[in-house]
């Protein structure tokens, strides 16, 4: 099931991709101990801030896989609490089993 909103975590997770690493060159220049000049650093700030929004790591969501919810996602599966627990009780999860105690 996809929803707008797990398509548009899609899209900015691929413009994010295509991105990180002119944005990570920027900043690896711009905090360089060797070169602390004010205008230099403003300079390439400036070329960060740029860079569209949906650039950013910050901007992606963890969303579900199966559902597109984006609360309580367990990232080692990236499907949420509700899907993990069906597909764990329906045996469709390899090495996962239901424990009590």
């Amino acid at each position: 099931v996809t929803n707008k909103k797990t398509l548009v975590d899609f899209a900015r997770r691929k413009l994010h991709l295509l991105n990180k690493h002119e944005i990570l060159k920027i900043k690896f220049i711009r905090d360089n101990k060797f070169i602390q000049n004010e205008e230099y650093t403003n300079t390439f700030s400036n070329k960060i801030h740029n860079f569209h929004n949906n650039c950013h790591s910050s901007r992606i969501m963890n969303r579900c896989i199966f559902t597109g919810r984006a609360r309580a996602v367990i990232r080692l599966a990236r499907i949420n609490r509700i899907s993990f627990k069906d597909a764990a009780e329906r045996g469709k999860l390899v090495g996962i089993k239901k424990r009590s105690w």
